[in-house]
């Protein structure tokens, strides 16, 4: 079954879209949808206030959310299967505790997407705001598996905390990218800002280009060639159907350790 949601109009205030996932809306009709409460701000409000309801019998597990505006947060929040697609700007907190199925985003999202995801694909079609993956205030860990995709720019800590997975950016990354990083990897085909890994324990930064500082904490390694780039080359391209591309994965890269302020044994791989 296939649901989607049409933004009847720009909200005054932000609205919670938690708990409407595809798992949670099979067998429904639109009307016991449409009861569904939500909130907006502080008021709760059944969802046909907010939404216009359509039902597609043809296909299955889909759903489709259509905002008036960026202002819908938690898409996806705790998505364990199935798919959802967001053709417009998404809120904050998409994805976030996401531990499978996939979502797309054609425009651009908020801040904390993907927030301790532990499985599942999240693509962003669009820009990405801050903590990209990262923890949500008080929380102890960021991304923890999955893949999150990125095809504009992002912004601040993308990456912040993450212990494992893939986070992958096509375009420029913000500041302090990889902060206090814990493990996996993180892949920047564009510019980055200051303070790259600051606070890194472990994982693989890649970046395409230099980037705009590093800490001086981080020691450099030298330049050598590193045959793994070729196995993550390969991954790459099944993972994006080829469209992200690691260049000459077996041409030598400049490799930086660190944050040795933090006892960190992370490395920072540039590629150009």
């Amino acid at each position: 079954m296939s649901v989607t949601l049409r933004q009847l109009h720009q909200a005054d205030q932000r609205i919670d879209l938690r708990g409407v996932l595809p798992a949670n809306l099979v067998g429904l009709n639109a009307q016991e949808i449409g009861v569904m409460p939500l909130h907006l701000g502080n008021r709760r409000h059944p969802l046909s206030e907010l939404f216009a309801v359509e039902i597609d019998t043809r296909d299955t597990d889909l759903l489709t959310v259509v905002p008036a505006d960026g202002r819908i947060d938690y898409i996806g929040a705790g998505l364990q299967g199935g798919r959802i697609e967001v053709t417009g700007d998404a809120g904050d907190l998409l994805g976030a505790g996401m531990t499978g199925g996939g979502i797309r985003v054609s425009g651009n999202v908020g801040d904390n997407a993907g927030s301790a995801m532990r499985a599942g694909e999240l693509q962003i079609d669009g820009n990405a705001g801050n903590s990209l993956g990262g923890p949500v205030g008080g929380g102890r860990l960021g991304q923890q598996g999955g893949l999150i995709r990125v095809l504009g720019t992002v912004g601040e800590c993308a990456g912040e905390r993450m212990r494992r997975g893939m986070l992958l950016i096509d375009g420029d990354g913000g500041d302090r990218l990889g902060h206090r990083m814990i493990a996996g990897t993180v892949y920047c085909g564009g510019r980055t800002g200051v303070l790259t890994g600051y606070a890194m324990r472990r994982g693989t930064l890649i970046l395409r280009r230099a980037p705009g500082s590093l800490p001086s904490t981080f020691a450099d390694n030298g330049r050598h060639p590193l045959p793994f780039l070729a196995l993550l080359r390969r991954e790459l391209a099944r993972l994006t159907h080829g469209q992200s591309d690691l260049g000459d994965s077996m041409a030598d890269v400049q490799r930086y350790v660190g944050d040795l302020a933090y006892d960190g044994h992370g490395e920072i791989l540039i590629l150009d």
